[in-house]
């Protein structure tokens, strides 16, 4: 079923397969602790996201970790973390902060943080990380992690070592916005969806990142913690899922799996167990392509998708990318609660319901619709259709939790992209 890459996509997969050899990455060789992956404006008062990454801290210490590295402010993005995480009950002696960073923070006039460039090899703030059973990575620039606890030729600096060492012992890492995109071995560094479809992939450098202004997709090596697929954040708040379809296209055939994490939201993962559920306010959406094909280069097709979307409360099978749905959701199919089409359309007069209420109240729960197209474009740009329709395989369920919050579950839809042409004229122009 598959069918071949274009050259610069067959290219980029076997560089990022040669790079993933060196540095030791296995997918098979599954780590004991726990992955918190929030996609982003992480609320303050988000207690079920800030307790599981609490509740997983590892039992031989309680000591958590900050890595602030990421940001453009270091120190108050640490800080604002210990803020948060003390008014979630943790002892504010219990947290320390690891001193690594790429950039100075001007709100601090005796440090200057970029100073910390060099601490990745420094014994005491190893320690730190040695001695943690939670280990948390703030948001920012996720190059700036990965050019700081990667070395030039993608090895393993010795913190990023006590890292993996203390996943493998038990303890939890967990990590917002950038501190997300760095948990799967393929990294997105950079591009929005449009242009990832339209444009060539590039892929960036440890060594220069100068290639960072190309206009479609950046991917480089992240850290590998999440063996599973590619991650993405953000995701639906900023229109996602055509770069992080993308992005699985360019890795290896049984990892183009991709989970793409909103904001606010968690994917909770247990290593051991090779399962994850949904923590939070929105949706993590699953794309399998592993029997999908993709051609193109500038004008991307990708066919044979399969789509799912979690939220709070929904489980999955890692291991065989199965959804389980929360407990109190029932399903949608063959109880549907629309009958009606839903208008086709963009732009700011046509209201744009998440990709969660999008595949359930207009699909699976809709008894008179069996597909969705939805076309993105730039005017007199390139232009997208996505395809969505539901088979003999794909489950919706609904259901209201403990609290009285609603949302659906959705699995197996499938999916495609095609590119399109649109042609865009004001009323009473010639054509």
């Amino acid at each position: 079923m598959m069918k071949q890459h274009p050259m610069r996509l067959r290219a980029l997969a076997l560089r990022f397969a040669a790079v993933l050899c060196l540095t030791g990455y296995s997918t098979n060789a599954l780590a004991a602790g726990n992955l918190v992956i929030v996609g982003g404006a992480l609320a303050p008062d988000n207690a079920p996201v800030y307790g599981a990454f609490i509740d997983r801290t590892a039992p031989d210490t309680d000591r958590i970790a900050i890595i602030p590295a990421a940001s453009g402010e270091p120190a108050q993005s640490a800080a604002r973390m210990i803020d948060d995480l003390v008014r979630h009950g943790v002892a504010r002696e219990r947290i320390d902060i690891v001193h690594i960073a790429l950039r100075d923070d001007r709100s601090t006039e005796t440090v200057d943080e970029s100073e910390w460039r060099n601490n990745v090899d420094d014994r005491a703030e190893i320690a730190k990380i040695e001695n943690a059973g939670a280990i948390w990575l703030t948001g920012g620039d996720q190059l700036r992690l990965t050019s700081l606890l990667l070395d030039a030729d993608g090895a393993d600096t010795a913190m990023l070592a006590a890292l993996r060492d203390r996943l493998q012992g038990g303890a939890v890492i967990g990590g917002t916005s950038a501190g997300a995109a760095i948990m799967s071995r393929l990294m997105i560094a950079g591009g929005e969806s449009l242009p990832a479809l339209n444009e060539p992939v590039t892929a960036i450098s440890l060594q220069n990142n100068e290639e960072s202004n190309a206009p479609g997709l950046l991917v480089t090596q992240g850290l590998g913690f999440f063996p599973y697929g590619v991650v993405d954040q953000h995701f639906d708040q900023r229109a996602r899922l055509g770069r992080l379809v993308r992005a699985i296209a360019v890795e290896a055939p049984d990892m183009r799996v991709g989970f793409g994490v909103d904001e606010n939201t968690a994917l909770v993962v247990d290593l051991d167990a090779q399962t994850a559920f949904v923590a939070g306010e929105a949706a993590v959406t699953v794309v399998d392509g592993r029997g999908a094909s993709f051609s193109g280069d500038r004008a991307f097709r990708a066919d044979g998708l399969r789509l799912s979307v979690m939220t709070s409360g929904d489980s999955i099978d890692l291991s065989a990318v199965d959804i389980v749905p929360a407990s109190y959701k029932e399903p949608t199919i063959g109880n549907e609660y629309n009958s009606s089409s839903r208008a086709a359309g963009g732009g700011v007069a046509v209201p744009y319901p998440g990709i969660a209420e999008m595949l359930g109240g207009e699909l699976l729960d809709n008894s008179v619709a069996d597909h969705l197209e939805r076309i993105s474009f730039h005017v007199d740009g390139p232009a997208t259709s996505y395809r969505f329709e539901q088979t003999g395989t794909s489950k919706g369920y609904w259901g209201r939790n403990s609290d009285g919050a609603a949302g659906y579950a959705i699995a197996d839809v499938a999916f495609s992209i095609t590119p399109v042409t649109v042609t865009v004229r004001k009323e009473g122009t010639p054509e």
